[in-house]
């Protein structure tokens, strides 16, 4: 860990994080319409940056339309589109922390040394009604006195290797 006054640096991220509610009343809400993060591992914190629909929108819009000025069919407009949100989830990697947490006022940040314990698990989850089961990968961050889970939709094996990255496990 860095010594108070020591430069904070990202070491890795996870995209396509989302937020589980620890609610049972609300779970279900939360799994169709929960709260998107890209994590942004450092050597300090775990940072929630948040993903709305609204600026993921905003940002296809963009690279499509730039894409049609430059000429490009259809085809290199989905191109574009995918690129965009790749790139936007990227430059967590250039970017300083603390700018990364001011992006949102819906961004938070866990200190690392609060965490103790993190893992990662893969259930198989029912869709409500018993049937048409699928399988659902999760990062789990304890910390004292709150657990956060999260469903990784860039799968396992990414978060996996960040956090490896990061040397959280």
């Amino acid at each position: 860990m860095p010594g108070e006054g020591a430069r904070e640096h990202v070491q890795a991220i996870i995209p396509s994080a989302r937020l589980k509610s620890p609610s049972c009343i609300v779970r279900r809400y939360f799994e169709v319409y929960g709260k998107h993060y890209t994590l942004v591992l450092t050597d300090r914190r775990v940072i929630f940056a948040r993903s709305t629909m609204a600026l993921m929108g905003r940002r296809v819009a963009d690279a499509r339309g730039r894409a049609k000025a430059e000429g490009k069919g259809l085809v290199g407009q989905l191109g574009a589109q995918v690129d965009a949100n790749w790139m936007w989830t990227k430059r967590y990697l250039e970017m300083a922390p603390d700018h990364a947490l001011a992006e949102s006022t819906d961004n938070f940040a866990v200190e690392r040394s609060n965490i103790t314990r993190v893992s990662l698990k893969t259930k198989i989850r029912d869709r409500w009604s018993g049937e048409g089961g699928y399988e659902e990968d999760l990062l789990v961050i304890r910390t004292h006195g709150k657990k956060y889970r999260i469903v990784l939709r860039s799968g396992r094996d990414q978060a996996e290797q960040a956090l490896e990255r990061a040397d959280m496990i």
